[in-house]
């Protein structure tokens, strides 16, 4: 008995130190990253994303806005999910009343459907002349393929330019201005448009908030009609109504935050339009947040979302990618950990690094001092970080002398 008791103890003991040995022997942090990176240079392929994603529909690039880098690697990104993966769908971190005008200009390439967008956005934060120059690389890239394979944009987020929005209804509208079922639409969304200029003193935005209700009053009265008269232009209508009705609540407060109220209004407006459209793979661009994988506190995100919802189709078939500044006047999006970290590692301007794999240890442990430190900042509350860095995000590209990009003229 004895003896058995004996073998058992070195049995016991041998275990751990395998155990041990085995630790010891998994590359560590900086280890790992030097033999996971590669640099990104423009008309170099890029090899060490995971070639088998058969299993993930959803590819997302987290962004700091108005970068130049960023606005490159959108493209590259593009491309190299559209050949290995066959993107469907472009979705922005716009609103689908933008969407709407830049599928327009897919079809047929006129500089003036652009020139008309961009009059738009003059003025504000984070759209520059280098989105514009990305659409039109998207269109010479479309127009290369056959139509089964083109791509299309979905537009999901917050509909916070009402100049816009109303440009768009009516760019719908007014193709049934003979019909009478249309005048009370009409007549609202001149209302809407008058709330946008509503007087001191006045309040615009219950204005607009009454002006929508009274169509999506209509709407649901005349559904059926609606749907004939307007055909494919129906969904599209509705759901630009819906989503200014949303917005406005977001505004109000009703849905805490702002912040929270944009990534529960995009992943809302994503599942319509999935449940709406033809299957295929999606690809898109973010601010850096909004493709975080993992909820931090309260605040939950676009990307955290389609892959926690307890109804969500998307449930592990998301990759994020976060892009990652060095430093460009004191907005750096990185911790000084992280930058030590990762600085023997840095391979040009742009590094591209894989945190996933049998050995990675950002599988097996919560990095705090490595999530961007304005995404912390803009978290309320009290939290804790407790997941592994790879459940946020799966890829990082570090972008070692980030630039401004040109805003919109």
């Amino acid at each position: 008995m004895k003896k058995k008791y004996i073998i058992l103890i070195l049995i016991l003991i041998f275990s751990i130190f395998v155990i041990i040995y085995l630790e010891n022997m998994k590359p560590n942090e900086e280890q790992f990253l030097k033999q996971n990176s590669e640099e990104v240079i423009s008309n170099r392929d890029i090899t060490l994303i995971d070639k088998n994603m058969s299993q993930k529909d959803i590819f997302l690039v987290g962004e700091t806005h108005a970068i130049t880098q960023c606005e490159e690697l959108y493209i590259k990104f593009l491309k190299y999910f559209k050949a290995n993966e066959n993107i469907k769908y472009i979705i922005l971190e716009a609103p689908p009343s933008h969407a709407l005008i830049l599928n327009d200009y897919l079809k047929s390439g006129d500089e003036k459907i652009l020139e008309t967008l961009k009059m738009f956005y003059i003025g504000a934060y984070g759209v520059t002349e280098g989105n514009f120059q990305n659409y039109r690389e998207i269109y010479k890239l479309n127009s290369s393929l056959e139509d089964s394979k083109k791509m299309k944009f979905i537009g999901i987020d917050t509909e916070k330019n009402i100049e816009l929005t109303v440009y768009s209804l009516r760019g719908i509208i007014d193709k049934y201005k003979t019909y009478d079922m249309i005048d009370t639409i009409e007549s609202e969304i001149d209302n809407i448009e008058h709330s946008i200029n509503a007087p001191n003193g006045t309040n615009g935005m219950e204005q607009a908030n009454l002006a929508v209700d009274n169509i999506l009053q209509h709407i649901d009265k005349e559904d059926e009609n609606l749907k004939k008269l307007l055909g494919e232009d129906y969904f599209v209508f509705k759901t630009i109504v819906e989503n200014l009705k949303n917005t406005i609540d977001v505004l109000k407060g009703e849905y805490g935050s702002e912040l929270q109220g944009r990534d529960i209004i995009m992943y809302e407006n994503f599942i319509k339009f999935h449940n709406n459209l033809e299957d295929g793979k999606y690809f898109g661009q973010f601010g850096l947040d909004h493709v975080f994988q993992e909820d931090i506190g309260n605040q939950k995100y676009f990307a955290s979302l389609l892959n926690k919802e307890m109804n969500s189709p998307f449930q592990d078939k998301v990759v994020s990618i976060a892009c990652m500044l060095n430093d460009v006047e004191n907005r750096s999006n990185t911790s000084q950990y992280m930058r030590e970290l990762i600085s023997s590692s840095i391979k040009s301007d742009i590094t591209l690094f894989k945190l996933i794999g049998e050995e990675s240890p950002f599988e097996d442990a919560p990095y705090k001092d490595f999530l961007p430190i304005k995404t912390l900042e803009r978290v309320t509350g009290n939290y804790e970080i407790n997941k592994p860095l790879s459940n946020y995000f799966q890829y990082m590209i570090f972008i070692r002398n980030p630039s401004y990009s040109t805003p919109v003229s």
